[in-house]
């Protein structure tokens, strides 16, 4: 395959636009971040700035809205680029359904799926831990009440439900599932495995960094300063796609951790009772989900 060639621009569904040559639609809180930044280094790989986009849910079934914010979000890609986009609401059912629907109505049958999985019991306490961040849940909740009580966390880590949709609409071949344990230990080989799905065929080396974007110490955005100064700002449609890309991301998180105090380790202050452990057990082994 030519990698160099001009094919991204289709016309489909009546609208002519730049559209995604794939996806990655999560699950949230299991690497997609550190991925993302990985492939976003490619020459040859274009991904915006603004990561969680959401372009395929806020919407709804308005295509012609879809449409042009793809053409927002894509337009410093060069043509010869593969372009995509990541947002992990694309696999957060029940809260957002149709969603694989639309993405093959507006990018076609030939769309490349990237779902991101892990330990789905980590996957929850990372997410519980997110939540304490952004203000969803308090710092003195208890995570075993909350997971039980809210069942978006069991319900993001049951990872087969939340493909089913994707492959109803697409062909099997077109979804890679990655096991994000596996991506920390071999990360070249599965960031190679994820090139060439896309469609690129190269011996790309990635540069060995951390995990991106986990939960300890991360800046409390539940604060007021982070409620009413950081968050009008730094969320806004014109930061995220025009201004952020001008600022390097060590001056960024600098510039945000100076305004915001930090969640502290929250590892240590978030313990999982061996009775809640059990039942999640019990219930992923139910559902045949692999646990480390």
């Amino acid at each position: 395959m030519n990698n160099k060639e001009t094919k991204h621009v289709e016309t489909n569904n009546q609208f002519t636009t730049r559209k995604p040559d794939f996806l990655i639609i999560g699950a949230m809180k299991a690497g997609t971040t550190s991925i993302y930044k990985d492939l976003s280094t490619h020459s040859l790989v274009y991904l915006p700035e603004q990561k969680e986009p959401e372009t395929l849910v806020k919407f709804g079934d308005n295509y012609k809205k879809i449409a042009d914010d793809y053409k927002s979000l894509f337009k410093f890609a060069k043509p010869h680029q593969f372009v995509g986009e990541a947002s992990t609401s694309y696999s957060k059912l029940p809260l957002f359904p149709n969603t694989a629907k639309r993405a093959l109505d507006l990018c076609g049958p030939k769309l490349k799926i990237i779902y991101i999985k892990r330990d789905p019991i980590q996957r929850i306490i990372s997410h519980f831990k997110h939540d304490i961040s952004w203000g969803a849940v308090k710092p003195d909740d208890d995570i075993n009440e909350v997971i039980f009580s809210n069942p978006e966390y069991i319900n993001i880590s049951n990872y087969s439900y939340q493909l089913e949709p994707w492959l109803n609409h697409f062909e099997q071949e077109n979804i890679l599932v990655v096991d994000f344990e596996n991506y920390i230990k071999n990360k070249n080989m599965v960031i190679g495995d994820i090139l060439l799905h896309i469609g690129i065929e190269d011996d790309f080396q990635v540069a060995l960094s951390k995990p991106q974007n986990k939960s300890d110490y991360k800046p409390v955005i539940s604060t007021l300063r982070g409620k009413f100064l950081v968050t009008p700002i730094l969320r806004t449609k014109f930061f995220q796609r025009h201004i952020k890309r001008l600022i390097p991301d060590s001056i960024r998180k600098k510039i945000t951790l100076f305004i915001l105090p930090n969640t502290g380790n929250l590892s240590e202050k978030i313990i999982l009772s061996d009775d809640s452990k059990r039942k999640l057990e019990e219930h992923f082994q139910q559902l045949k989900i692999e646990m480390s």
